[in-house]
């Protein structure tokens, strides 16, 4: 059986190279997309592996003439075309479980970087002055947490907020309302949260769920957190939310076509308006 791996960095490789059948033979592409020098090597691969970022799109998969299936190294499965493979029996296998714990604490990360203002601190030093005022932070304790998707992760961020003496309030059409959390309607938590943390998956009806509408429901000390996928909120409406001052910051993983990030404009003001302010 002949295997490609997409998106596959050295450590990546080297993984799967030394926990895998001695009998594969395996082919390793560094770029998340077929590109055309590539698609003479994919002639008899009968499995593909990605990340998130792969776009496993019919036209893409169009190209592996054998394939049978495609392992994701991912929990969500936005980027693969099921509908073209339920076409072409192709089964699709993905980690349903994937950084349940890992995720949910590096959701904190981003939370205690920016209400501590970590990263204003370090930009303070490496210009060797100290303005302490200009870095008080507040407590987690007794503010509330919008948890916005109580699958495996989003349910850990609820236990962890709790332990910082939180309340937890719950968006989740999937959970019942005997959850141990609170669970409310999306525009409730929205108004009542301090903070809002996405753990959802993206589709059709996620994507761009936070929109302008729902940054105006927003309170004006709102904090944005999200780990789960770009997608889920609208760029412009974030961006013009931060520079109105309409919510008090952004914690993100993932964004909306990463690839194109960093050389936004957009990305380039909020960190001048950052500077300014």
């Amino acid at each position: 059986m002949k295997i490609a791996f997409f998106d596959s960095r050295k450590l990546t490789e080297n993984y799967i190279r030394q926990n895998s059948n001695k009998n594969w033979e395996m082919v390793f592409f560094n770029s998340a997309f077929l590109s055309s020098k590539q698609s003479a090597k994919i002639k008899d691969i009968g499995i593909i592996s990605g990340e998130v970022s792969s776009a496993f799109n019919s036209k893409t998969l169009s190209k592996f003439q054998n394939l049978k299936a495609i392992a994701t190294r991912s929990t969500g499965l936005d980027h693969i075309d099921l509908d073209y493979c339920k076409k072409k029996k192709i089964k699709v296998f993905s980690v349903p479980h994937y950084g349940k714990s890992t995720i949910a604490e590096f959701t904190f990360t981003l939370l205690l970087s920016l209400i501590r203002k970590l990263a204003d601190g370090k930009e303070m030093l490496d210009e060797l002055r100290v303005e302490q005022c200009d870095l008080c932070g507040s407590d987690l304790a007794d503010k509330t947490i919008g948890v916005i998707g109580l699958g495996d992760i989003g349910s850990n961020v609820a236990k962890i907020a709790n332990g910082f003496g939180m309340k937890v309030l719950g968006c989740d059409p999937f959970v019942s309302k005997k959850s141990k959390v609170k669970m409310v309607e999306l525009n409730d938590l929205l108004e009542q949260s301090d903070i809002i943390t996405l753990h959802c998956p993206a589709t059709k009806k996620t994507k761009n769920m936070l929109n302008k509408t729902a940054f105006s429901k927003m309170k004006k000390n709102a904090i944005l957190i999200n780990t789960a996928r770009g997608s889920l909120i609208n760029t412009e409406a974030l961006y013009d939310a931060i520079l109105s001052k309409r919510i008090a910051g952004a914690g993100l993983d993932v964004a909306d076509e990463e690839r194109f990030l960093f050389s936004s404009p957009t990305v380039s003001d909020v960190k001048n308006y950052q500077k300014k302010n």
